[in-house]
């Protein structure tokens, strides 16, 4: 890492703490913290185009923590992929709820799913990456 890079990281990772603290206290204020509510924002290039930038913003209870209806009846996400914003979901874009210049994608429906049976237990710590350490209860890593 340069120094200008690392300059450069420094900058962005003080706005971004800024702009944490502030979003945090517009949710204390709303009391979308006390009711479970999760604001995200996640800025990256594609892998495959590095001139293609996806912005993406949420808000939502997490849906690990929340019976599906209630995760979509909750939840926002909007992204900027092509130039412009659209809304992946908004549960009230229908009323008019949306800038007129924000288009809208219909989300997919989220896939209810249903616990497997696993034939091998986690490790104990709950992480496993990769085939090494051999641990015995995942048949050596294979």
């Amino acid at each position: 890492m340069t120094d200008k890079q690392y300059a450069d990281m420094t900058t962005i990772m003080q706005l971004g703490r800024i702009f944490a603290d502030q979003v945090q206290r517009c949710m204390e204020h709303a009391g979308l913290l006390k009711q479970g509510f999760i604001f995200s924002i996640r800025i990256e290039t594609n892998p495959g185009d590095p001139s293609r930038i996806l912005n993406n913003v949420n808000l939502e209870k997490s849906i690990m923590d929340v019976p599906r209806d209630e995760f979509l009846a909750n939840s926002m996400e909007q992204y900027k992929f092509t130039g412009h914003w659209e809304v992946y979901h908004d549960p009230r874009r229908e009323k008019g709820s949306l800038p007129s210049e924000i288009g809208f994608k219909e989300r997919r429906d989220l896939i209810e799913r249903t616990g497997e049976n696993r034939s091998k237990p986690y490790p104990p710590d709950g992480l496993w990456i990769g085939s090494c350490g051999d641990y015995s209860a995942l048949d050596g890593g294979k």
